[in-house]
């Protein structure tokens, strides 16, 4: 299943929006840095991306946002297709994706 495809309804705004906030995130910045130089064993769940965006095992890493969690979360209950699920289906749903 190819994550991207949900990641926004608006394109590749909400992956910018990640890659932009693992940019402020002290904590993914760490990942990115030890992944791009593989030098830690002790992350070998974590791996980067061809497009930039850091992955726990299969899913979307979401940096330490509190804005950006809530965008993710107001994507998936908006979709037209989701039939506007309650919240916990919602967060059900989106922890299949993202970390």
């Amino acid at each position: 299943m190819n994550h991207i495809a949900y990641m926004s309804s608006y394109g590749t705004d909400l992956q910018d929006r990640v890659l932009q906030e693992g940019q402020q995130d002290e904590r993914c910045r760490e990942l990115m840095h030890k992944l791009q130089q593989g030098t830690s064993d002790q992350e070998v769940d974590y791996h980067l991306t061809a497009d930039g965006l850091v992955r726990f095992r299969d899913k979307i890493y979401v940096p330490s946002s509190s804005e950006l969690k809530k965008t993710i979360l107001r994507e998936f209950h908006v979709k037209p297709y989701s039939g506007h699920p309650g919240y916990q289906k919602t967060l059900t749903t989106v922890k299949k994706f993202y970390y």
